[in-house]
């Protein structure tokens, strides 16, 4: 009994009235009090995280090229790169040009390959088109012989010319397979894209 009466003693001394540890005698009403507050905070907090994520949405929904060639086109769902315009802000300028060229093309139903700027031309990869640039050759006889001078696109039919080139020393236009679609001229793209 005494043992008991000891053990009543200590753990009334231990646990004083101004405790604000929770008891079963005492209500927790200033602990819940801060969970209401809190929770209300964070109510706020969450519509202001919706509402940032709306305003990313459509951020991301009208995204503006770097260069000043306006708003990105939309990428069609069948294209290889659907996230080519999140790395735009590492895009020349002439890199971006020639991407949107390859879109509209896309868009067209002309799949390219690749492609390449040069002197202000977009020159997509397409299958079986090469654009060939050609020097003149005055011959002893007077006249004048087209000559290629150099080769882009399609690299397979590229390969085709070099070999006939290589076998003959010389490339001329009549020595260009029929089945290979030759262009002369790149794209300019600011008429291309419609761009002031």
């Amino acid at each position: 009994k005494a043992e008991t009466e000891n053990a009543e003693k200590q753990a009334a001394d231990v646990t004083p009235a101004e405790s604000t540890t929770p008891t079963a005698e005492k209500p927790i009403t200033e602990m819940t009090d801060e969970v209401l507050e809190t929770g209300a905070k964070t109510d706020t907090a969450a519509e202001n995280v919706s509402a940032s994520k709306q305003g990313t949405e459509n951020a991301e929904e009208v995204r503006v090229s770097p260069h000043g060639f306006g708003p990105f086109p939309d990428i069609p769902p069948d294209y290889p790169t659907q996230d080519i315009w999140d790395y735009s802000k590492d895009y020349s300028a002439e890199a971006e040009l020639l991407i949107r060229v390859q879109i509209k093309l896309w868009t067209q139903g002309i799949q390219t390959l690749g492609g390449n700027m040069s002197n202000g031309l977009a020159y997509p990869t397409l299958p079986g088109v090469v654009y060939i640039e050609w020097d003149h050759k005055a011959l002893p006889d007077g006249t004048v012989e087209k000559r290629v001078s150099r080769v882009r696109g399609d690299p397979y039919m590229g390969k085709i010319l070099s070999d006939i080139m290589r076998r003959k020393g010389k490339l001329v236009e009549s020595d260009i397979p029929k089945d290979i679609e030759v262009r002369e001229r790149g794209i300019d793209p600011y008429v291309f894209l419609n761009l002031k």
